[in-house]
């Protein structure tokens, strides 16, 4: 059998979290107002249980992940003296030490668009940047960005956690 790649092992042992090596949770209790004899309630409650088990077990790899992986990027930015403000777009560097490596590549920056600012301008600078255009007011600065503004969809947070313990 062949050896699978070592990111797949470092998958295949993170799936494994919450179901074995010490991680594992309690299995569920069926509550009382669930008839046993109602296949379809028991498999529904067994699912979802399962289901809400995984991401609380996801969640938590997350969040300790991503604070380990920013922790280590801190350091190894430190370690490796890569000064992170002072790279441009197009900059690329290959770091190897035996079996690892570490490529950077600065890519260009992302363009945001910041209201405040650019009401300042609509207000201030709109007469030297589009000819014949004359400044606006606030109150006609604002209504622009309203005209120009949509909302998207508002965040839904998920907070899961466990009675186990």
């Amino acid at each position: 059998m062949a050896k699978l790649p070592f990111h797949k092992r470092i998958q295949d042992a993170v799936d494994k979290l919450g179901i074995m090596n010490g991680t594992k949770l309690p299995d569920p209790t069926l509550p009382s107002d669930i008839d046993k004899k109602n296949n379809d309630a028991v498999n529904d409650f067994f699912d979802k249980h399962a289901l809400v088990k995984k991401f609380f077990i996801l969640d938590v790899i997350k969040k300790h992940v991503e604070g380990q992986h920013k922790a280590t990027k801190t350091n190894v930015l430190t370690r490796l003296g890569i000064k992170e403000d002072a790279l441009a777009a197009g900059d690329t560097k290959t770091f190897q030490f035996d079996n690892v490596n570490l490529t950077y590549k600065v890519t260009a920056g992302r363009a945001l668009l910041n209201r405040e600012q650019m009401q300042v301008v609509l207000m201030t600078k709109l007469s030297k940047l589009v000819p014949g255009a004359k400044n606006l007011s606030l109150d006609e600065a604002i209504k622009v960005l309203e005209a120009g503004t949509s909302t998207g969809k508002p965040p839904l947070t998920l907070t899961p956690a466990t009675t186990a313990e």
